[in-house]
C-alpha cells in the first residue's frame, strides 16, 4: 500500500523551513543586521558559506520542523482543526450534517442502507467498517492524502506562530523591531491558519463521503 504521509511530508516541512528562512532574511536585511564588510565577507567566502548552508541549516531547520510535527498526536490535531473535544471527525456526523451537501450522495440510499436517525457512535462506526473495506482504493487514498496534507500545513501553521514571537521578541530586544512589523507576520499566519482550517474540513468532508460513496454503489 502506498506511503501517503511519505508523498507529502517534504512540501509540509519545505513550508516550515521556508517561511523561517523568509523570515530569518527579512530581519537581517531589513534592519541591516549586516553591514557592508560582513556581507562582501560572505561573498568572499561563498564556497565555503553555501555547503554549511545546506548541509547544516536546512537540514537542520527541516528535522525540528518534523519532530515537532510528529510529536503531536493525532486527537490533538484534530481539536485544532474542527474546534471540538469530543467526536472531533466528521465521520460521527456525516448523516446529518456532512452527507447532505455533497451533491454525489444520495440521502435515500444512505438511509435505506445504514438506517435513519443514527447515534454520533454509530455512524463513525459505519463509516470507518466501510473505510476499512476500501482504505487501498486509490479514490480514497487520493483523498486521505489531500485530507492529510491540508491539515498537517495547518499544524505547522500553528507550530510556526510561537517560534515566529519567540523570534521577533528576542529582535526586538537586540534590534528594535517595530511592533507593527511582529503584528504583520502572525495576521498573516492567522490568515493562513484559517485558509488551511477550511481547505482542511473540506478535503475531510470529501473524504468520508468518498468512503461511503463507494460502499454504497459497489455492493
Amino acid at each position: 500500500m502506498r506511503n501517503i504521509k511519505k508523498e507529502y511530508k517534504k512540501y509540509v516541512v519545505s513550508y516550515f523551513v521556508i517561511y523561517l528562512l523568509i523570515n530569518f532574511f527579512i530581519i537581517i536585511y531589513k534592519y541591516n543586521f549586516m553591514d557592508i564588510n560582513t556581507i562582501n565577507l560572505i561573498k568572499e567566502n561563498e564556497t565555503i558559506i553555501k555547503p554549511i548552508y545546506s548541509l547544516i541549516c536546512v537540514p537542520l531547520l527541516s528535522i525540528i520542523g518534523l519532530l515537532i510535527l510528529n510529536i503531536i498526536p493525532s486527537n490533538v490535531k484534530e481539536i485544532l482543526i474542527f474546534w471540538k473535544v469530543n467526536n472531533r471527525l466528521p465521520s460521527y456526523r456525516w448523516q446529518n450534517k456532512v452527507a447532505s451537501k455533497d451533491s454525489r450522495m444520495n440521502i435515500k440510499i444512505l438511509n435505506k442502507k445504514y438506517g435513519k436517525n443514527i447515534s454520533s457512535q454509530k455512524q463513525h462506526d459505519i463509516w470507518y467498517k466501510a473505510y476499512q473495506k476500501y482504505k487501498a482504493d486509490e479514490v480514497i487514498l487520493e483523498s486521505q492524502k489531500d485530507y492529510l496534507f491540508s491539515r498537517d500545513l495547518c499544524i505547522t501553521t500553528i507550530l510556526i506562530m510561537p517560534i515566529i514571537l519567540a523570534i521577533f521578541i528576542l529582535s526586538k530586544i537586540c534590534l528594535n523591531i517595530e511592533l507593527d512589523f511582529i503584528i504583520m507576520n502572525i495576521t498573516i499566519l492567522i490568515i493562513l491558519y484559517l485558509v488551511f482550517n477550511i481547505a482542511t474540513r473540506n478535503n475531510a468532508n470529501r473524504f468520508i463521503c468518498n468512503v461511503l460513496l463507494l460502499d454504497t454503489t459497489l455492493e
